[in-house]
């Protein structure tokens, strides 16, 4: 590794040593330090490497916001793998092209899209397991039995290397997978720190889809200081609202009809926006 490269692996690493103890995520009333976060990523780590899998294969992943999301971009920095989080919007189709297209080996999706996982996967030949995050299912493993594993070593990487695909939104043609390294993330990240002020007392609202770029290289970033991310799967407005001023949230990502919505429950009187 070069002397300065730092890795999104590094960046996990380094905030479960300065704030083991501290709530990394909340999701559904529950909550993950960063140390026990850091512990899932390096028994994730000894899992993939276990399975054979090496720089450069892909992980897909198909999901809502959940906090399984952070230990597998964890594990896919360390491991040296790609991980592709994929729009769970998209159609049928559109989501068979994706997976012939990078050919992943791995294929972790949530429980709500368990009917369509047969239909999409059968066409990817490339596919060594599909897991399920909750319990175990036929023909799919748990993602909870994973973190059983003991520590694993992380790849040496370089802070040039590869650590996740985003496809584009293709409103011309086919969507196109862009690849992201951990420089770009943390070049990414370190500005929005700066411009943003952020330190460990910020707590963000993730209410942004994670398979997307700005709701990932947020996420993240919040993670790299040492602050706390709010998980939703789903945008309510109302719901939402209330989290902002329950959580004291002090960040969100969001587009135009996120804000208009929120703004409107506040003029109803609904939440109050007190930071």
């Amino acid at each position: 590794m070069d002397l300065h490269s730092f890795t999104i692996c590094d960046l996990f690493k380094r905030s479960a040593r300065l704030y083991r103890a501290k709530t990394a995520l909340r999701f559904d009333g529950k909550e993950i330090t960063f140390g026990e976060l850091f512990d899932q990523i390096t028994a994730l780590t000894e899992w993939f490497i276990a399975k054979g899998l090496s720089k450069g294969d892909r992980i897909a992943v198909l999901t809502k916001n959940r906090p399984e999301f952070f230990p597998l971009i964890g594990a896919a920095a360390a491991s040296g793998t790609i991980m592709v989080p994929i729009n769970f919007r998209l159609s049928t189709d559109e989501l068979k092209y994706i997976l012939s297209d990078i050919e992943p080996v791995v294929f972790f999706f949530e429980p709500d899209f368990e009917q369509i996982i047969p239909g999409v996967s059968s066409a990817c030949r490339s596919l060594r397991e599909l897991i399920i995050f909750g319990p175990s299912k036929e023909n799919y493993i748990s993602f909870n039995s994973l973190l059983k594993n003991r520590p694993g070593e992380p790849v040496e990487l370089r802070d040039d290397s590869p650590v996740v695909i985003i496809h584009t939104a293709a409103t011309q043609g086919q969507p196109r997978g862009s690849l992201i390294s951990h420089r770009n993330l943390l070049s990414c990240m370190s500005q929005v720190v700066h411009l943003g002020g952020l330190t460990h007392r910020d707590i963000y609202l993730n209410i942004l889809p994670l398979f997307h770029i700005v709701g990932l290289m947020t996420a993240l970033t919040i993670v790299h200081v040492g602050g706390t991310n709010v998980v939703v799967s789903k945008f309510d407005p109302n719901a939402s609202g209330k989290l902002i001023d329950q959580e004291k949230v002090t960040l969100i990502g969001d587009f135009p009809p996120i804000l208009s919505q929120l703004l409107d429950e506040q003029a109803k009187g609904e939440v109050r926006f007190h930071l």
